[in-house]
Formats: C-alpha cells, sequence, structure tokens
C-alpha cells in the first residue's frame, strides 16, 4: 500500500488571472510517477473543492467510487473504496477509458493530505490578497472536514 500517494500543489506558482481565476501548479505524485503532468498549471482552488465534494460519496462504504477531475484538459482519477481503510487511485488516459496509474492508498492519509494541500492554498490566497468565491467555497469545506472525516 503507498504510503507515498499524495496531491502535490506548488504554492510559489499561485497566481490570479485578470478574469479572477486562480491558476497554479497541481499534480498527483505517486510510486514513481506525477498525473496528469509534472508541472500541470490547472485552477487548484476549484479543483480541490470538486475533488472534497467526490471523495465524500467514496467515505469507508465499501466498492464506493468518485471521478475527481482537473478543470483543464481531459484528466481525472478514480478513486474506489475496497476496505474502510484502503482506497484504490486510478488515473485514466486522456480518453479517460484506460488506466494510466493505479495505486491502493491509505483512504485517512489520503484525506489528510488532501487537506493540508486545500489548507495550504487557501493560506497561500489569503497571504497574497487573493480573494474569490471559490476560496471562500473550499474555505467552507476545510472548515466542515471534521464532518466529512467521519464518512
Amino acid at each position: 500500500m503507498s504510503i507515498g500517494l499524495r496531491v502535490q500543489v506548488n504554492p510559489g506558482s499561485i497566481e490570479q488571472l485578470k478574469s479572477g481565476s486562480i491558476v497554479g501548479e497541481i499534480v498527483l505524485v505517486g510510486s514513481g510517477w506525477v498525473y496528469p503532468m509534472k508541472g500541470w498549471s490547472d485552477f487548484p482552488v476549484v479543483v480541490l473543492g470538486w475533488w472534497f465534494t467526490a471523495l465524500q460519496r467514496v467515505g469507508s462504504r465499501i466498492g464506493a467510487s468518485a471521478l475527481c477531475r482537473f478543470m483543464d484538459g481531459p484528466y481525472a482519477f478514480r478513486v474506489t473504496s475496497v476496505s474502510q481503510e484502503r482506497w484504490i487511485v486510478e488515473c485514466l488516459n486522456e480518453n479517460g477509458v484506460g488506466i494510466l496509474h493505479s495505486e491502493e492508498a491509505n483512504a485517512e492519509a489520503f484525506k489528510r493530505n488532501i487537506e493540508g494541500a486545500a489548507t495550504e492554498v487557501v493560506q497561500n490566497c489569503l497571504r497574497m490578497g487573493l480573494n474569490s468565491p471559490d476560496v471562500e467555497h473550499l474555505r467552507t469545506f476545510i472548515r466542515l472536514l471534521p464532518e466529512w472525516k467521519k464518512t
């Protein structure tokens, strides 16, 4: 089982576009691989919120799964609960049919990692004076985490 499977955000890459959208590097890192690719720039505030919502459906229900999408490109990873403690994370091909990477993860550790990434992104945005409805939405998810962790 992977201890190293994690969401990684590069806080130094975060910036707000003229449109108000906040962009930055966000990837999924496994044992010897990075998905979708090293240096991938996306909308970390938005996608982390989506992933919280998707992963709430997985919880610890065996066989439950959720699709976690990136906003840019056709990239997504599927998370499936195989036991109360373990999830399988599958990174999908661009066409969504095949699997590029598959790794088992400790469900609680993966949840904590996403919580840490989200907290880091929000804190960095606020420190930089970047605020938006999406930042507030993600802050709300973080505040609700004690309830999420009970699933």
